[in-house]
């Protein structure tokens, strides 16, 4: 008979230790044995001193097999009675897959569906709209329970967001100019980078860091501090108003990080808005105080030092607008903000100067925007050089664009798809992922964790819907940014 089987994919590493990152993978493996033998299915990995240790859920004995790059699949371990065994790796290897069956079968015949390391994730897709009550056809609610490469890595220490950097890289294949999901897991504290295909799909993913990440922190902006091309962290700690920098390697790995100031924010200012305002290259912060109103510029050195601050603008904004896009609307190089007031419905914008000063102001339409409508994603659609806004309503589950002039009116505005989404589903990024020059969207799920992508037509019309990875993402997991 043949049945369906949960393997890992792995790195061990190459000092001493050895550092398990797993991702789930279905495999097909013939058996000779009955069909009253139940599914073996590896449930975890975890490294300690330096040996593997896997458990399962098997209810009778099984074999372990292992397979590397330059070695077929070759049995570690026969007849294994405990739901937990642990292994010295015969070989030191940049990647490794492990499965289980029962005692005395031939070596597993793999067909890989799930993402491995530099691998595809070609199963699972749902291509050719998003009718129905998902962003996508196919991909059953509920199914899986996966993390973000379904990290066994141990979730101590992590206090602070200063990382160290080391050469203790993941399955993540470098890929410039391709679209990166940066997931944050607020229990466990790991990060992990996605590398998506031009198609969408998921290519390789990988740590972006050995040290874990305590949940006070939260990963507030994402864009290239150090002008590499390679967009890079923002992290602000809620409890302790530290601001904290991570600059990043081409294949999504930590390479240094600091403090970006040794001053703590109080925390009644956010960090609202990443983008570069003084046209050098590097992004810049802004802040906003809900309580005050005022709104505050970082200018940050390409080291990641804060070169300047100061008020946006003397005037104090109602804790009623909330700052929810930046981006540059009258392609001058420097990020304009949009405004939204919930309770009234009208959007604003504010065009700045690259010395950080407010250029100009006003509506961007004089109709009111419901509150049921949330203000969802900002970023250019037409290729005309202007940020372009994406609305998203929670409870009729529609997507609505609106086109924006240089001169911040609008355009057009018009329905994405005419079919509604349903309320599960959140819009959590936006990118450009097919390298066509027009952004797209980002669905993550938070009750079946299935991650959706949709690609869009510079009309704004959608081009086609999948899913990215046919593994489901655990709750834990947040998808808290989209970068290059």
């Amino acid at each position: 008979m043949k049945a369906m089987h949960v393997a890992k994919w792995g790195i061990v590493g190459r000092a001493a230790a050895v550092t398990v990152i797993g991702f789930v993978v279905l495999l097909a493996t013939e058996f000779g044995a009955s069909p009253s033998i139940e599914e073996p299915r590896i449930t975890d990995i975890q490294t300690i001193d330096g040996q593997i240790r896997i458990s399962h859920d098997a209810v009778a004995p099984v074999d372990i097999w292992m397979k590397t790059p330059d070695q077929d699949w070759t049995r570690v371990a026969t007849s294994v009675m405990s739901p937990t065994w642990s292994f010295v790796p015969p070989v030191t290897t940049a990647e490794f897959k492990l499965t289980i069956t029962v005692p005395d079968s031939s070596p597993p015949l793999v067909a890989v569906m799930g993402g491995g390391a530099g691998g595809s994730a070609d199963g699972g897709s749902a291509d050719g709209g998003a009718a129905g009550d998902d962003p996508a056809e196919g991909g059953s609610e509920g199914e899986g329970d996966s993390d973000p490469g379904d990290a066994a890595a141990g979730a101590g220490g992590g206090e602070g967001a200063v990382a160290a950097a080391g050469n203790n890289h993941a399955m993540a294949t470098p890929d410039p100019g391709r679209l990166k999901l940066f997931w944050h897991n607020q229990n466990s504290g790991i990060v992990y980078d996605w590398f998506l295909k031009e198609d969408g799909r998921l290519k390789s993913y990988g740590l972006a860091a050995q040290d874990t990440i305590a949940a006070t922190w939260q990963l507030s902006g994402v864009g290239d501090i150090d002008r590499d091309g390679i967009d890079d962290f923002l992290w602000h700690n809620q409890q302790s108003g530290l601001v904290v920098y991570w600059l990043l390697e081409v294949d999504g790995y930590l390479r240094s990080s600091g403090l970006v100031s040794g001053d703590a924010i109080s925390p009644t200012w956010q960090l609202s808005g990443v983008g570069d305002i003084d046209k050098d290259g590097t992004v810049d912060l802004l802040w906003h105080n809900q309580q005050s109103g005022l709104v505050v510029y970082w200018l940050l050195n390409s080291n990641a030092t804060l070169k300047s601050q100061g008020l946006l603008t003397e005037d104090a904004i109602s804790p009623t607008w909330q700052l929810s896009g930046v981006g540059d609307i009258d392609k001058d190089g420097t990020v304009d903000l949009l405004w939204h007031n919930q309770q009234s419905g009208l959007v604003v914008y504010w065009l700045l100067n690259s010395n950080a000063t407010l250029k100009g102001q006003g509506l961007l339409s004089e109709d009111a925007i419901s509150p049921t409508w949330q203000l969802s994603g900002v970023g250019d659609i037409d290729k005309d050089g202007t940020v372009d806004l994406l609305w998203h309503n929670q409870q009729s589950g529609l997507v609505v664009y609106w086109l924006l002039n240089s001169n911040a009116s609008l355009k057009s505005q018009g329905l994405v798809t005419d079919d509604a989404i349903s309320p599960t589903w959140q819009l959590s990024g936006i990118g450009d992922i097919d390298n066509d020059g027009t952004i797209d969207l980002l669905w993550h799920n938070q009750r079946s964790g299935l991650v959706v992508h949709w690609l869009l037509n510079s009309d704004a019309s959608l081009k086609s819907s999948a899913l990215v990875s046919a593994d489901a993402i655990s709750p834990t997991w947040r998808l808290s940014g989209v970068g290059f």
